[in-house]
C-alpha cells in the first residue's frame, strides 16, 4: 500500500471528514425544508389575519355610519322643535303681591 499517495490513517480522516460534510449538508437542507414550510405557514397566517382585518375594518365603519346617521337625527330633530317662549318676567305689581303675602 506505500504506492498510495495518503497512509491508512489519512485515508480514515480523509472518510471520516467527508461523512461529517455529507451530515452537514443534509442536515443543513432538511433545516431549509423546515423553514421553508414555516415561511408558507406564517405566509398563510398573514393572509388569514390581512382578511380579518378587512373585514373589522368594514364592520367598523358600518357602526360608525350607524352612529353618525343617528347624531344627524337628533340634531336635526332638535333643530326642528320650537325654541320654548322665553320666561315672562313678573311685573313690579306681581313682584309687589307676592312679597305681601
Amino acid at each position: 500500500m506505500s504506492d498510495w499517495p495518503l497512509s491508512d490513517s489519512q485515508l480514515v480522516t480523509a472518510v471520516i471528514l467527508g461523512d461529517v460534510l455529507v451530515v452537514l449538508i443534509v442536515t443543513a437542507f432538511r433545516k431549509a425544508g423546515v423553514t421553508g414550510k414555516e415561511f408558507a405557514r406564517l405566509q398563510k397566517d398573514v393572509e388569514r389575519l390581512s382578511e380579518e382585518m378587512k373585514e373589522l375594518q368594514a364592520a367598523e365603519q358600518r357602526r360608525f355610519i350607524k352612529e353618525l346617521n343617528a347624531a344627524e337625527k337628533m340634531i336635526k330633530s332638535r333643530l326642528r322643535r320650537p325654541n320654548p317662549p322665553p320666561p315672562i318676567a313678573p311685573s313690579s305689581e306681581q313682584k309687589i303681591a307676592t312679597h305681601a303675602r
